[in-house]
């Protein structure tokens, strides 16, 4: 059964030296699919894949770190997390938090789909990406 906590965000901004700061704790689902291992973040709907479960966590994460930056750059971030069902918790320090495992499966038809196939595994990812404000 496929159940896990929360996933959430925390924006710093005006960290040292004019960066933006992202942290969070995602929760991702690693599958197969052909020759192809794909990992899923369900609750930002962005997946990357690779030849093996290492290769698709690295481009992930790197898939992940082009996100944010595009999304802070275009200040677009707040707008697209809401689109996901995120509840922003507190403006001020800027945290927010994913809908439950739960209201994904019942939003999201591939969730439910790899739920139905089976041979799947879930992981929790903690991230720190440091965004430049000025790109």
């Amino acid at each position: 059964m496929m159940t896990t906590d929360t996933d959430c965000i925390r924006i710093k901004h005006g960290t040292p030296y004019g960066y933006t700061t992202i942290e969070g704790v995602f929760t991702l689902v690693t599958f197969k699919e052909e020759d192809a291992c794909i990992v899923y973040c369900p609750s930002l709907d962005i997946s990357d894949y690779g030849e093996d479960a290492d290769k698709a966590l690295e481009n992930f994460s790197n898939h992940l770190k082009m996100y944010f930056q595009y999304a802070v750059e275009e200040g677009t971030l707040w707008k697209d997390l809401r689109s996901h069902g995120w509840n922003i918790r507190s403006r001020k320090q800027k945290k927010t938090e994913a809908p439950t495992f739960s209201q994904l499966e019942d939003r999201l038809p591939e969730l439910r789909q790899i739920k139905e196939q089976g041979g799947y595994s879930i992981s929790h990812q903690s991230i720190s990406h440091q965004i430049s404000s000025a790109a």
